[in-house]
């Protein structure tokens, strides 16, 4: 556990926070994607949580929600171009399957089943990838309708009083005048 806030404040620290919204929409798609890998591995059999930090199935929190997305989203975030965004997943991708999870595995925390450290390496790779696709196809769509709906007007306005005016006789207001 002491772990996971050591990520949460190192990623705070670090985090450019001009670009937080855009951050974490990138760390959520990566959450997600995790989430999702995660759910079908362990019903497939492929690994296996030994330590539950929540009471429920499945346990993934740890690694797939947590670690994961503060690694990618600081490769992100240090990332202008596709080609150092592929080498620093790679440095992260290594660093998560070859020291992050065997410590877990050491510690007794998850159990490879059918499963080893580089299906994890090629595993986070892909998800990087593909979420910084998704992400950047997202932000171009945005760049591309923003001037659309400034100049756009959804509505026109009609000019007409909410109420008649107080400085009119009571006999005026019943018999406007055209």
């Amino acid at each position: 556990m002491l772990f996971l806030v050591t990520s949460y404040f190192i990623w705070w620290k670090l985090l450019e926070k001009s670009k937080l919204v855009e951050l974490l929409l990138f760390g959520s798609l990566i959450a997600v994607m995790s989430a999702f890998i995660d759910l079908i591995a362990e019903n497939l059999v492929l690994w296996q949580y030994t330590v539950k930090i929540l009471p429920f199935s499945p346990a993934f929190f740890p690694f797939h929600l947590t670690l994961a997305p503060i690694a990618l989203m600081l490769v992100y975030q240090y990332s202008d171009s596709w080609n150092k965004f592929l080498m620093y997943s790679v440095i992260a991708g290594g660093i998560y399957a070859f020291a992050i999870i065997p410590l877990f595995v050491l510690v007794g925390e998850v159990r490879l089943i059918h499963w080893n450290y580089f299906n994890n390496f090629i595993t986070f790779l892909a998800r990087a990838i593909f979420c910084r696709w998704i992400l950047l196809q997202c932000l171009q769509t945005q760049t591309s309708y923003q001037g659309h709906s400034a100049n756009r007007q959804f509505f026109k306005p009609i000019c007409q009083p909410t109420s008649k005016p107080v400085h009119l006789p009571k006999e005026d207001y019943d018999n406007p005048k055209k």
